[in-house]
C-alpha cells in the first residue's frame, strides 16, 4: 500500500493523508513522549519456565531441618502467592519477587546466581 502525503500541520504525523485525526483534533504530541516499554531480562529456571530477572528481590536456600521455614512456606501457600516450578523434584530454593509472589525452584541458589550473572 502506498502512503499518500501532504502538509497538514498535524503534530502527530504532519505529512500523512491517512492520519486518523483532523488537524484541529490532533492529540498533543511532543518528541520523546512515546510510550517506552520496560526492559525485561528473562532467566531460565528449568523445565521451560522463565522469570523476569529485574523483579527478583531475594533468593534463599531451603533448609529441610528448619521447621520454621517449612511453616512459613505453608503459610504463604494459603495466601495463594506460591508458585511451584519444580515438576516434582526436591525444592532447593525460594525466589521472592517484588510482586509478593514466591517461586519454588529445584535449582540451588548458586546455580541461579550463575544464570543471573550470564544475562
Amino acid at each position: 500500500m502506498e502512503t499518500r502525503y501532504k502538509d497538514t500541520g498535524c503534530e502527530l504525523n504532519p505529512t500523512c493523508l491517512d492520519c486518523p485525526y483532523p488537524t484541529k483534533d490532533c492529540p498533543p504530541y511532543s518528541p520523546g513522549s512515546e510510550r517506552k516499554l520496560p526492559t525485561t531480562r528473562f532467566i531460565h529456571i528449568g523445565f521451560g519456565n522463565l522469570i523476569d530477572q529485574t523483579r527478583i528481590t531475594e533468593v534463599t536456600r531451603i533448609a529441610y531441618g528448619n521447621s520454621l521455614q517449612v511453616e512459613r512456606l505453608s503459610m504463604v501457600e494459603r495466601t495463594g502467592f506460591l508458585i511451584t516450578m519444580t515438576k516434582g523434584r526436591r525444592i532447593q530454593s525460594v525466589i521472592q519477587m517484588d510482586s509478593g509472589h514466591f517461586i519454588l525452584s529445584y535449582l540451588t541458589p548458586e546455580q541461579l546466581q550463575e544464570r543471573l550473572a550470564v544475562v
